[in-house]
């Protein structure tokens, strides 16, 4: 099983760097696979459960607020999903919540390939937006999008990335390279 952990950003009208690069890999990385995706009720989680639905894969959607998780689920739909989404209202923040969607997510398809985890981490993205508005922030000039964060996600639970273990994943802007 694959995890990766994202945070949330702004966004923007124009088309993402991970769509213009990833094109034909994009539409089917994660056909077979089954993904837990929490957060999905909105930002970054919101933009990885589309991104990986768009992909081919089972999305199983979490969020603690029932209305966010259950309104992606319908965009994801409407956007015409190959399998239909699972949207769970779960509170992750003991263990009983995260083995009762763990439960859910094999119950529903059988499997669980991955779980891309961008539930709960919203403060880290008010620190870099303090710090762009005073100037500082990330060397390319923005703060990472939403759709930033669901490109890199969706190569590290695609088989392209079958051989990567054990790297840390700096998606910030190369502000860990300036320092």
């Amino acid at each position: 099983m694959t995890s990766a952990t994202c945070g949330r950003g702004a966004s923007s009208d124009r088309p993402s760097m991970s769509d213009l690069l990833l094109g034909t890999f994009a539409s089917r990385a994660l056909v077979g696979k089954t993904c837990i995706v929490t957060g999905a009720g909105s930002g970054m989680g919101r933009a990885v459960a589309r991104r990986f639905a768009q992909s081919g894969a089972r999305v199983v959607m979490a969020d603690v607020r029932s209305d966010a998780v259950e309104a992606t689920g319908r965009t994801l739909r409407d956007e015409g999903a190959d399998l239909e989404p699972l949207a769970v209202t779960v509170d992750l923040a003991g263990v009983d919540g995260c083995a009762a969607l763990v439960e859910r997510a094999v119950a529903a398809s059988g499997r669980l390939d991955a779980v891309v985890n961008c539930a709960g981490v919203g403060g880290m993205i008010g620190t870099a937006q303090r710090q762009v508005a005073e100037g500082g922030g990330p060397p390319i000039g923005r703060i990472g999008e939403p759709d930033d964060a669901a490109g890199c996600a969706l190569f590290l639970v695609s088989d392209a990335a079958a051989y990567v273990t054990g790297i840390t994943l700096f998606m910030d802007g190369g502000a860990a390279v300036s320092r």
